[in-house]
């Protein structure tokens, strides 16, 4: 069986014709079921043998059609009115010029035996014109179709229409009264609810039509949902809103009725949208008489809502079903408000399951009314929470979201039922699940002044595994009175502290002061790890400045407007941020004046950015002024400048003059004009970084312990005095620990072209850890590379675009990490000391101090640098140990592939040994330098990293 169910319907009607016009393919057969003798006359007779075998051939092709997969509907409805047309004038020529009535009898002794015992159908109306033929079943005692169902009148319709474009084959089933018991037909648990709401004997009560043709199946001539109209016999509920609807399912279809229920039982009203009921019936089946399944009641519901009012307790709630999403599996979303005399109770959370795993988390509130005074002016207005298990922080929406009002659908929302599906949707975006996440934190509101002028909504969240801090907030201040605001002024705010960075964002948003509005977004960014940066902006950032931190992208601009009742327009906007490398400030004003349909228009636009290393400015002008008619320039005037320098300065200037359509807009253009002489080489002197690198090392503070990745001591020890005497200096670790040696002089692995604003020499060398380090006067202890951020401009020459493009910072070696468990002490002679430690037994009440004896064992650690010139070998001897404990690399952001578009070749990249990164990839200081060591035109860095 096919997939189509109105295909696979009128496949059975076209076989069930073809069967009855078979019954008939001779003169004598249809004399008989006429009634009528065989004509006398021998070319009367022929004539109708020949009708009729043009009959059994058009009745051949029609099965034929209808058989094939997919079934040809319009094929077969064509040649079966023509094998019917062919039948009809065989029955004139034998004296019956409307066989209807005769045909009418033959086909009540071959009724579908499963229609007839799923419907009821009695003998069928035979309806033949010139035009159509039309067979219709009606009963008026219809049986149940499945339990659970009522049925008042059913009719059952096949017509054949020859008219139109070559007629048509269709088929319609009428279903008067069909009543479907909302609660008893099915077990479900989903009823449950439903009973509780409508009541046991809930059934509701609609006239259906379904129609199969050509086209496909269609519900009271529509393909999508329609209303019908129906009634609800449920005692205590209304209906509202019933839609029909039909589609596939499999091969069968699947009529489904969809509404929405009101109810109220005293104080309680309640609200069910989406109750559906669905029967699937399978049009072979019900030809054949096989029962067809129960229906299915109760689910999908869309949401349920819920309303108390008993005088003392107010308020009502929401519950629905909560849809997948990236990181988080459906579920159930609910909302709840409740006043109880003076005090505001609200809560909306989400349970969801995914993978086997269920999570939740819930944000509960409590407003005071009136609120709680703390002192001085402040009242303390809310207090509430945010709990969750099996999930985690994501703090991206809510920085994309700071200016959309985010903030204030999580803390004490003011109609959290009214808003739950938009509350929901903010919960599951904010809150993905993490098998193993928890998270928990207090929520607080507070104000100040009587009424409140002032109101601060906080709330601090802990996410754990892996420790992180958010804060977030939305504040508002309101004079004289938050309902009828001079000054109103609200911001939203968002901190984060951990998981490798500290962000604080904040917005000012639909706020304005008198005839004034303002706005705009304030960031700060920390970042460590992998990518390390620091930035701040107020406004946002450069429009040319293409290094913007993902987690400030969309800061608004600082800003101004005044439009007073008068048509004069006035907007002013600004911004200033500083990066590692640049500042970054600018503004516009624009000026409107309006007239009836005229306006004059005129703004004033200046971008500029300073970058520090190297030296240098660019800075942008824009000028406009224009006059406008019915909203259509009538003239105007652009102005830009372009200056970049100070050496050499560079200055270019273009205009356009805006005249109305169809005339052309001339424009000019000056430039560029370049003047000064290049900036003199900054005096340098020359260092050599080896020396200063290994005097770094002989410092003793850059030696310390490092704990063992993964490991569990014995026992605690308490901190070791500072060693005086004969082991000053010297680094006292813990029997277990590991030994870390790190300098910040420069990185190690890098080549280097200078050390601050000193050259180096040899030129463009490379300091790297020369073979294994000696512990205790020996070789073979494990050792590997420690990495920290260093600043990728003070130790590379670069031009001014590869300085703007530089990452910030980059991870490079800076010493190493040494394990000198197994190695052989320098001297045996032990040193005894005194330690005291207690066992506390339960239940007893004393306590047993013991004394035991320990030695200190002294080591010496021996690290050789080597430092050589780009291009030589190293004189190094290969690592033979892997990093501890590293169970996971991440390549770092900045890490880039070379690769030469001329030729379509990757370029050596360095040592895998000094980068820490995969072969084929290197940092992007590295990247940078291989590609100006080949000489390539043409350059191709790939990022990476993530």
């Amino acid at each position: 069986m096919g997939a189509d169910p109105a295909g696979e319907l009128l496949r059975a009607a076209t076989g069930y014709a073809v069967a009855r016009l078979r019954d008939v393919a001779t003169p004598s057969s249809l004399a008989a079921a006429l009634g009528q003798p065989l004509p006398t006359d021998a070319a009367d007779l022929a004539a109708v043998a020949a009708h009729l075998t043009s009959a059994a051939s058009e009745a051949d092709a029609a099965l034929a059609a209808a058989t094939r997969d997919p079934p040809d509907i319009a094929s077969a409805g064509t040649t079966l009115w023509t094998a019917l047309a062919q039948v009809r004038a065989a029955a004139a020529l034998l004296g019956a010029p409307d066989p209807a009535p005769h045909l009418r009898a033959l086909i009540a002794q071959h009724l579908p035996a499963g229609a007839v015992s799923t419907l009821g159908l009695a003998d069928p109306t035979v309806a033949w014109t010139d035009r159509a033929l039309t067979l219709t079943w009606r009963t008026s005692t219809p049986p149940a179709l499945v339990p659970g169902t009522r049925l008042r009148r059913a009719a059952l319709t096949v017509a054949v229409d020859g008219g139109g474009a070559g007629g048509g084959l269709t088929a319609t089933l009428s279903l008067a009264g069909l009543g479907l018991d909302l609660v008893g037909a099915a077990g479900a648990a989903p009823n449950a609810v439903l009973s509780t709401i409508v009541g046991k004997a809930a059934r509701v009560t609609a006239d259906v039509d379904l129609t199969a043709s050509r086209h496909g199946l269609r519900t009271h001539g529509s393909a999508g949902p329609v209303s019908i109209p129906a009634t609800a016999d449920t005692g205590i509920a209304a209906l509202d809103d019933l839609r029909l609807s039909v589609r596939p399912q499999g091969g069968a279809v699947a009529i489904a009725l969809t509404g929405r229920l009101t109810g109220s039982l005293g104080p309680l009203a309640a609200v069910v949208d989406g109750v559906e009921a669905v029967i699937v019936v399978d049009p072979v089946a019900l030809l054949d008489g096989t029962p067809l399944p129960p229906p299915r009641v109760g689910a999908p519901v869309r949401g349920i809502g819920l309303s108390l009012d008993t005088g003392l307790v107010t308020g009502g709630g929401y519950l629905a079903p909560s849809p997948p999403t990236g990181a988080g599996g459906a579920g159930y979303g609910g909302a709840l408000q409740l006043r109880l005399g003076p005090v505001d109770v609200k809560a909306f959370g989400l349970l969801r399951e995914r993978g086997g795993e269920t999570s939740f988390v819930a944000v509960m509130s409590v407003e005071l009314n009136p609120a709680v005074e703390l002192g001085l002016g402040f009242t303390l207005n809310g207090v509430g929470g945010i709990l969750g298990h099996g999930v985690t922080i994501n703090t991206t929406p809510l920085a994309k979201g700071l200016k959309d009002g985010i903030i204030g659908r999580l803390l004490f929302p003011p109609d959290p039922v009214a808003a739950a599906p938009q509350i929901l949707g903010t919960l599951g975006e904010v809150f993905p699940a993490r098998d193993d996440g928890f998270v928990i934190g207090p929520m607080l509101a507070l104000g100040w002044g009587r009424p409140t002028l002032v109101r601060l909504d906080v709330a601090v969240a802990l996410a754990l595994p892996d420790p992180v801090v958010v804060v977030l907030g939305r504040a508002r201040a309101a004079f004289p009175t938050a309902d009828a605001a001079v000054i109103d002024l609200r911001a939203s705010l968002l901190a984060q502290f951990g998981g490798g960075m500290v962000l604080v964002r904040a917005e000012l948003e639909t706020s304005r002061v008198g005839f004034a509005s303002v706005q705009g977004g304030f960031g700060i960014l920390a970042r460590f790890g992998g990518d390390p940066t620091f930035v701040v902006s107020a406004g946002g950032f450069h429009p040319r400045y293409t290094k913007v931190p993902g987690e400030l992208a969309g800061l608004s601009r600082i800003s101004s407007e005044l439009a007073p009742p008068i048509g004069f327009q006035m907007r002013i906007s600004g911004y200033v941020a500083l990066t590692p490398n640049t500042l970054q400030l600018g503004g516009r004003i624009e000026v409107a004046y309006t007239v009836l349909v005229a306006a004059v228009r005129g703004s004033l636009e200046i971008n500029a950015i300073v970058q520090f290393n190297p030296f240098g400015f660019e800075l942008d002008l824009l000028v406009k002024v224009g006059v406008e008619a019915l909203g259509h320039t009538v003239a105007g005037v652009d102005l830009a400048l372009n200056l970049r320098g100070p050496s050499p300065w560079w200055v270019r200037g273009t205009g356009r003059l805006r005249l109305p359509w169809p005339l052309p807009d001339p424009s000019i253009s000056v430039g560029p004009i370049i003047f000064g002489d290049p900036a003199p080489p900054t005096p340098r002197s020359t260092v050599r970084p080896l020396p200063r690198i290994a005097r770094a090392f002989d410092d003793a503070t850059a030696w310390m312990p490092r704990a063992r990745p993964g490991f569990t001591p014995p026992v605690t020890l308490a901190p070791l005095p500072r060693l005086d005497g004969a082991d000053a200096g010297r680094t006292p670790i813990d029997p277990w620990a590991l030994l870390q040696a790190t300098q910040r002089v420069a990185p190690l692995g890098m080549r280097l072209d200078r050390v601050g604003p000193d050259t180096v020499d040899p030129p463009r060398c490379t300091v790297r850890i020369a073979g294994d380090p000696l512990v205790g006067g020996e070789q073979g202890a494990t050792w590997s590379q420690v990495r920290e951020a260093f600043a990728t401009a003070a130790f590379l020459d670069l031009t001014d675009d590869q300085a703007l493009d530089a990452p910030d910072f980059e991870d490079r070696t800076a010493g190493l990490v040494i394990d000198p468990s197994g190695s052989r002490p320098d001297s045996p002679a032990g040193v005894e000391a005194t330690m005291t430690y207690e066992d506390v037994h339960p239940f007893e009440t004393f306590r047993r101090s013991r004394r035991t004896a320990w030695w200190t064992q002294g080591l010496s650690v021996q690290v050789a640098l080597d430092a050589t010139a780009s291009g030589a070998s190293a004189l190094r001897a290969a690592n033979r140990y892997a990093e501890v404990a590293r169970p996971l690399t991440v390549r770092p952001a900045s890490a880039v592939r070379v690769a030469d578009l001329a030729t379509n070749a990757t370029a050596t990249t360095p040592d895998p040994a000094d980068t820490g990164l995969d072969a084929g990839f290197a940092p992007w200081s590295d990247a940078a330098a291989t590609a100006s060591d080949l000489g390539l035109s043409t350059l191709h860095l790939t990022k990476t990293g993530v």
